[in-house]
């Protein structure tokens, strides 16, 4: 039961309170003085805490100073009469959450409860999606028991740090875009968005509204993929899927640091940090003028080869487990582990998909196996044994 306290020196006030609040299912205390309600408040750490801002002694704003200092968390809703909003308002600039003006609605005091709940439940669900956000997209989330993925994420590590434009070139699988958000996660636009666009996802004549806007002058409008950006990261994935004109136009936009609206006007400033990924040799596409010379040029310049899992055999193992753990958790499952026939069978094999296959095949010997997984479970579907 949620528990709620209040702090008010008119003991009328604060038994209206009581029994309406416990009417709504809530379990309410209360005090008739700052100093004795700080005691309280200390002693049974309420979830809400409703506090007069006018009372004898230690008045409204001394307690929130000590409360806020107890429990910088703490919700606390302002109860002040008419004439005393700017109090209130002041009140909120030390760590109040709300206020109520006299005199109290019903619902109004259990809608600004309920509301105030559900703010910190929403804070606390945002704080942990924040947490796990930049502890699964770090760098040492990236597991590199191999030299060359080390030297790969080492490079990704230094490249961070300078803001510049990157291009991440890998087979498909190879883990391209684990790598781009990790740059974006290490460097210092980690508090601004990251805009994941897939190149190849879309036909030149609807590329061009997805990045650049639908055009209009005013609401509504589509806004495009560079001003949800701005500020932040633009991850152009498969970026040789890219039309001629989408490339010039986001080459302007990385050289001048502006944006031109596809409907006239001025341009606007516009300041993005471009990551770029691919399979394929761009430099041989620049050559053959399939892919924009001048761009190739700009982003090469800070460019990362991952490995295929193929040459990463000590990395194999360590993602293995890291897989089951990942399923085990996902799944509620409790397998301990490959038993070494089952790993020795992960190790024969080429591995033409890299990581993502891996995964899959990780994930799918997981319904199969009896608290390990078996040589028998790793079932493999392509041609790719190694001699």
């Amino acid at each position: 039961m949620t528990k709620v306290m209040i702090i008010d020196d008119d003991d009328a006030i604060c038994a209206i309170l009581k029994d309406v609040l416990e009417i709504e299912g809530y379990d309410v205390t209360y005090s008739l003085s700052g100093e004795e309600g700080v005691v309280k408040y200390m002693e049974e750490l309420p979830s809400v805490l409703l506090l007069d801002l006018r009372l004898p002694g230690m008045d409204g704003l001394q307690v929130l100073k000590e409360v806020i200092s107890f429990d910088p968390d703490a919700i606390v809703i302002m109860i002040t009469g008419y004439g005393s909003v700017d109090s209130a308002v002041g009140a909120i600039r030390m760590g109040a959450t709300d206020y109520l003006q006299k005199p109290l609605s019903n619902d109004e005091i259990t809608y600004k409860i309920e509301s105030a709940l559900r703010n910190k439940t929403l804070q606390k669900e945002l704080s942990y999606l924040k947490e796990y956000i930049n502890k699964r997209f770090s760098m040492n989330s990236i597991i590199r028991e191999s030299e060359s993925m080390a030297a790969a994420v080492e490079m990704l590590q230094k490249i961070s740090a300078y803001d510049k434009p990157l291009l991440i070139v890998g087979e498909p699988g190879t883990g391209k875009d684990l790598a781009a958000w990790a740059v974006h996660h290490s460097g210092r636009r980690k508090e601004k968005p990251m805009v994941v666009f897939d190149c190849a996802a879309y036909p030149p004549s609807i590329m061009e509204t997805e990045l650049f806007g639908d055009g209009k002058p005013v609401a509504p409008r589509k806004i495009g993929k560079i001003e949800e950006a701005n500020l932040g990261t633009l991850y152009l994935d498969r970026i040789d899927w890219l039309a001629l004109p989408a490339q010039e136009a986001i080459l302007s936009i990385i050289q001048t640091k502006t944006f031109k609206p596809r409907y006239g006007g001025a341009p606007v400033p516009c300041d993005i940090h471009l990551i770029a990924s691919t399979t394929s040799d761009l430099k041989l596409l620049s050559r053959q003028g399939k892919f924009n010379a001048q761009l190739y040029d700009l982003i090469r310049q800070y460019e990362v080869v991952l490995p295929p899992l193929r040459e990463r055999d000590n990395d194999i193992p360590v993602l293995a487990a890291h897989f089951v753990d990942e399923a085990n958790r996902e799944f509620n499952l409790s397998v301990s582990g490959l038993e070494p026939g089952a790993v020795r069978k992960l190790l024969n094999y080429a591995w033409p998909g890299n990581v993502r296959e891996l995964r899959n095949v990780i994930r799918a010997a997981m319904t199969l196996a009896q608290g390990t997984i078996r040589e028998k479970d790793i079932v493999i579907h392509r041609q790719g044994v190694l001699n």
